[in-house]
């Protein structure tokens, strides 16, 4: 009777820690290119959930901002006593095209950017925050959760989100080890030359 109940306990373990996996799992694959489905927090690690923000990055600076909450500084950045640069004028390759992105990632370049916006999109929520969903492969890993979300969010040079949460986001990207970005909101994306002095959110590609 004791090892029927261990049994059972293991077998529904084992079942929700499946669903976890299935619900974090670590990248969806879009026209081949493995997106991570969870923006960066502090440089070299993804936030919990799909829906968290993470932390805002200008271009070429390994520290985060974390937005407070309402439309006024101050931020607080990853590193204590950093400080928000205005102007920041700085167009160098960000640590060889990885960014703040954990070993085995990168920024995604301008093709892996162009490739995504082609999958199509479209305006949605996820946890009471608002943003762009990316469709998955659909013949790839659980079909019933193949859609990558991007929440809205984004810095202008002094810092401030300008009523952009909620509204707008944009995500680096790789230029050559130029800055770009992809830009998105009300479920269509576009890619732009990125200004290095805004804060944008840092979402990983896996490397091949």
């Amino acid at each position: 009777m004791v090892r029927s109940n261990i049994i059972i306990l293991l077998l529904i373990f084992g079942f929700s820690m499946a669903k976890g996996q299935s619900n974090t799992q670590e990248w969806i694959e879009v026209n081949g290119i493995k997106w991570a489905t969870r923006n960066i927090n502090t440089p070299g690690t993804f936030v919990t959930n799909p829906s968290d923000l993470g932390m805002f990055y200008q271009w070429n600076r390994d520290v985060g901002w974390v937005w407070n909450g309402n439309n006024k500084r101050p931020l607080i950045p990853s590193e204590p006593d950093s400080t928000w640069k205005v102007p920041h004028v700085d167009t160098s390759n960000w640590n060889k095209g990885r960014g703040v992105c954990p070993e085995g990632w990168h920024l995604p370049t301008i093709a892996e950017i162009k490739s995504l916006i082609g999958s199509g999109s479209f305006l949605g929520t996820l946890n009471n925050e608002k943003g762009n969903f990316f469709i998955g492969d659909i013949n790839i890993g659980d079909k019933s959760n193949n859609k990558l979300f991007f929440p809205f969010g984004t810095l202008d040079k002094d810092g401030d989100p300008q009523n952009s949460m909620g509204v707008y986001g944009n995500i680096w990207g790789n230029n050559n080890g130029k800055p770009c970005n992809m830009g998105y909101q009300d479920g269509a994306a576009t890619l732009s030359n990125g200004n290095e002095g805004l804060g944008f959110y840092v979402r990983c590609v896996k490397n091949e």
